[in-house]
C-alpha cells in the first residue's frame, strides 16, 4: 500500500508538474503576444510619423517651388516694367529732341528768309 501510495503521490506531481508547465508555457505565449502586439503598435506608430515627416516635408517643398515661381513672375513682371518705362523715356527724350530740332529749323528758316526780305527789299525785288 505504500507503493500505491507512493505512486499516486507520484502521478499528482507529475500532473502538477505538467500543469504548471502548461500554465508557464501559456503565460510565455501571452507574453510574447503582447510583446508582439507592442512592436506591431510601435512599428505603426514610427511608420507614421516617418509618412507624416515626408508629406511635411513635400508640402514644403512643393510650397517653395509656388514661392520661387511667383518670385520668378514678380521679377519679370518688374523688369518688363522697368524696360516699358526706360522706353517711354527715351521716347519722350527723343521727342523732346525731334521738337527742339524743329523749333530751332523753323527759327532759322524764319530768320533766312527775313533775312532775304530784307536784302530783297533793299535791292527793290519782290521775295520770290
Amino acid at each position: 500500500m505504500a507503493e500505491e501510495s507512493s505512486e499516486g503521490f507520484v502521478e499528482q506531481i507529475k500532473k502538477l508538474l505538467e500543469q504548471s508547465e502548461q500554465r508557464m508555457k501559456d503565460m510565455q505565449d501571452r507574453i510574447a503576444d503582447q510583446l508582439e502586439a507592442q512592436q506591431k503598435a510601435i512599428f505603426n506608430r514610427v511608420e507614421q510619423r516617418w509618412e507624416a515627416q515626408q508629406q511635411a516635408a513635400a508640402d514644403m517643398v512643393e510650397r517653395m517651388q509656388q514661392r520661387s515661381a511667383n518670385i520668378a513672375d514678380q521679377l519679370e513682371a518688374r523688369q518688363k516694367a522697368i524696360a516699358d518705362e526706360i522706353e517711354q523715356r527715351v521716347k519722350a527724350q527723343q521727342q523732346a529732341i525731334s521738337d527742339m530740332l524743329e523749333r530751332q529749323w523753323n527759327s532759322h528758316k524764319q530768320a533766312l528768309e527775313d533775312a532775304q526780305n530784307r536784302l530783297m527789299g533793299m535791292l527793290g525785288r519782290k521775295p520770290e
